[in-house]
Order: structure tokens, then sequence, then C-alpha cells
């Protein structure tokens, strides 16, 4: 078996997202293409002081202060127009990632701020912030999450 292959978790991706979801110390939401909420990690709960129960099937726009900003069809036609995330281009040769930018990703999907893996590695927020984007270029993703999730996917943490 390859060491991406043993990276992922018997139940696949799924499983795999699903447990960086409930695990991260940053609020999460999931919602539909209705914008109702599906699901909440701990963090959404404790931040928003409700139990999951008062969160999950409602709009989202409901947890807005003055309500949302789009209609549902204003919603849906801006879904239409827009791209929210910039086009990546798969890496021309299989990246690597150094020594440094593997601990940096590590620290990352324990789910420790910028300034908190700064402090760790005694090195300075803006050169975190740089091994982020860095190893995000190498590997070909588009967000920390996706960065996550390939690095433990394809064996480089």
């Amino acid at each position: 078996m390859s060491p991406a292959a043993a990276a992922v978790p018997a139940d696949g991706w799924s499983g795999l997202f699903s447990a960086a979801f409930r695990q991260s110390r940053n609020a999460m939401v999931l919602v539909d293409d209705g914008r109702r909420i599906v699901d909440v990690n701990g963090s959404l709960v404790a931040l928003l002081g409700r139990g999951r129960d008062a969160l999950v099937g409602h709009a989202i726009g409901e947890f807005v202060d003055g309500g949302p900003i789009a209609s549902p069809a204003e919603w849906q036609a801006l879904l239409g127009k827009r791209r929210f995330r910039p086009e990546v281009q798969p890496p021309a040769e299989p990246a690597r990632l150094s020594p440094r930018q593997r601990e940096v990703v590590r620290l990352v999907a324990h789910g420790q701020s910028g300034p908190e893996i700064a402090e760790e590695l005694q090195i300075g927020e803006e050169t975190v912030r740089s091994h982020v984007r860095t190893a995000m270029a190498r590997l070909g993703t588009r967000s920390r999450a996706h960065l996550v999730a390939k690095a433990l996917g394809e064996g480089h943490i």
C-alpha cells in the first residue's frame, strides 16, 4: 500500500473531511444550496452559544446581523456568475514540500493558527504565511483546508 493510500482513512475522503470538520478549533458551518444549515462543529456551537439542534435546519441568514444581504433569487444569480475560488493549475511535476513546510502544514492540520505556529516554531507570522502559500502552490490547492486534505491524502504529512 502506498503512503498516500495509507493516509486516507478506511471511510475515504469523506471520513477525513468529517474528522477535520469536527476537530477544528475554527468555527465551521455546512450549508446547502438553499443556505440552510446542514451541520456545525463544536467551535461554532460555542461561538454562537446555541445548541446544535437550535442551528441545524435553520437558514444561515437568521444568524447574520440584519439578515442576509441577498434574496434567494439574488443568491442563485450570484452563484451562477461568480467563481469563489481561483483556478489552480496542477503541478507539472510531483510536488515536494520542504521539511519546514511539512511541519507548518502538520500544525495547520492540528488546527493551530498562524500566530500559534509562529510561536511554537519561533519564526515570524509572515514566514508562516509564506510557508503555507508556497505549500499551497506546490500541491495545487486553493485553501488551507484543501492543503491539509491533499497533504494528508498524498502522504506529505
